[in-house]
């Protein structure tokens, strides 16, 4: 852990998994010699938050099961730091760069400290402010480039969407996934409805029951091949998700647990 720390100096923070062999004394000893660096803790059972640190745990196994394959040994501890190299020179597909190079030009450092850096490449002082420069113009380049190529990734990303969720006609059916809470438990898994307006990408949608209350984005319809019933059909008053599944299903709505007292 001293190790890591002292490679990067000038860390802010660091992700950590959940539990308590993430929030030991000793961990909390190695943070405490750097100023206002933090451990930030993931929410538990939270794909949002714990994705990445289990993916970058994954790699590590990987490499680190692949090394020992090769070595022909079952010593793991003391190559932690050859496996710790190993993962931080990875190419990165999207910012065209790996860790390490990302570190050095300053893109992951905030508190990049260029005199410390010229100090100890032995530079002069009357080469001083030309070595900072030149250091500095390095760091733009590749922070620039870093730029440039996330918002390549992202453009590719929306092109990507665009052609596989092509945009949806009004008076076209489709159909909607039922979410587990609304969904009865002899139900159908979707509800067939029509398009009646299209505001700023987001589809309203009259099912035979009424007009749903909520809009839908096109990641959640699925367009019907047929017409099974039009927009003329659809009656005049608004309803919920849960009210038109339940209309439309034969065993009726999610059942309502109704708790009652005994005397």
């Amino acid at each position: 852990m001293y190790c890591v720390f002292a490679f990067f100096d000038g860390a802010i923070g660091g992700g950590g998994d959940n539990g308590r062999e993430f929030a030991n004394k000793l961990l909390e000893e190695a943070v405490a010699q750097w100023a206002g660096c933090k451990i930030l803790h993931g929410k538990p059972r939270h794909s949002q938050s714990q994705g990445s640190v289990e993916r970058a745990n994954a790699d590590i196994e990987d490499i680190l099961s692949v090394h020992q394959r090769e070595t022909k040994t079952t010593e793991w501890a003391r190559f932690l730091p050859l496996i710790q190299y190993r993962k931080n020179i990875r190419f990165h597909s999207v910012v065209l760069r790996n860790f390490l190079n990302s570190q050095i030009w300053g893109i992951m450092t905030p508190t990049f400290n260029l005199g410390l850096l010229v100090q100890c490449l032995g530079v002069q002082k009357d080469e001083e402010q030309a070595a900072i420069d030149c250091l500095h113009d390095l760091i733009m380049m590749e922070r620039h480039g870093a730029h440039s190529a996330q918002k390549n990734q992202a453009r590719k990303m929306l092109r990507a969407s665009e052609q596989r969720f092509a945009p949806i006609d009004v008076e076209q059916n489709v159909l909607m996934p039922i979410p587990c809470v609304d969904r009865p438990k002899i139900g159908p898994r979707n509800l067939m409805g029509v398009v009646t307006a299209v505001t700023n990408g987001f589809y309203s949608i009259g099912t035979q029951n009424g007009h749903l209350r909520q809009t839908f984005t096109r990641n959640q319809l699925a367009p019907c091949g047929a017409e099974f019933f039009s927009i003329n059909s659809i009656s005049d008053w608004e309803t919920s998700l849960r009210t038109a599944v339940g209309a439309a299903s034969i065993s009726g709505s999610q059942a309502k647990v109704t708790l009652i007292a005994c005397a």
